[in-house]
Formats: C-alpha cells, sequence, structure tokens
C-alpha cells in the first residue's frame, strides 16, 4: 500500500472554521461588559444606529471603524451638547 502524503485533501482531518474564516481557530463569544454609564451611553448609541444586534453577537471588534467612529462621534456629541449632563441621566436611566 503507497505511503500517503499529508498534503492529500482525501485523507486530511477535519479542521474546523470558524465565523472569522480563521482554521483551527476558537470561536470566541463576545462579552459585552456595561459597568460604567459611558458603557451604557454607547450601546445606547449603537442601537439608535441600528449597530446592537451585531454588537451583542460579535462585540465591539466586529464593528467597522467608521462604525465605531460614528458611535464616539455620537458619544463625544451628545456629551459636549449636554455639559456632561447626559451622564447623570444614563445612571439615572439604569440605577447606577
Amino acid at each position: 500500500m503507497p505511503k500517503q502524503s499529508r498534503k492529500d485533501p482525501s485523507t486530511a482531518e477535519a479542521v474546523a472554521v470558524n465565523p472569522s474564516g480563521r482554521r483551527g481557530a476558537k470561536e470566541k463569544k463576545p462579552k459585552i461588559k456595561l459597568k460604567t454609564p459611558m458603557d451604557f451611553l454607547k450601546m445606547e448609541i449603537a442601537a439608535e444606529l441600528g449597530l446592537a444586534e451585531r454588537v451583542l453577537a460579535e462585540g465591539w471588534g466586529g464593528l467597522s471603524t467608521a462604525e465605531s467612529g460614528r458611535v464616539g462621534g455620537l458619544m463625544t456629541k451628545r456629551i459636549r451638547e449636554t455639559n456632561g449632563a447626559i451622564l447623570d441621566q444614563v445612571r439615572q436611566h439604569w440605577s447606577l
């Protein structure tokens, strides 16, 4: 019986492929921690932009740089417009 090469796909073992497309890598579950008022504000803005479902499924790293920049820009805008009062509102809303 001829020796089979490791490169022969018919004899290769199945390798798990995760959604990111990397072979053999374990699929990581995103950890979304909402601990500070800024975290809650960030999630609130992501929800307004329609990104909350993707953030919950993939984590913040699943957003493109443009989407992340948009969230951060709107956070900054909202904080400046209210002179920081928005953070007090977020604290009260989430009972922090």
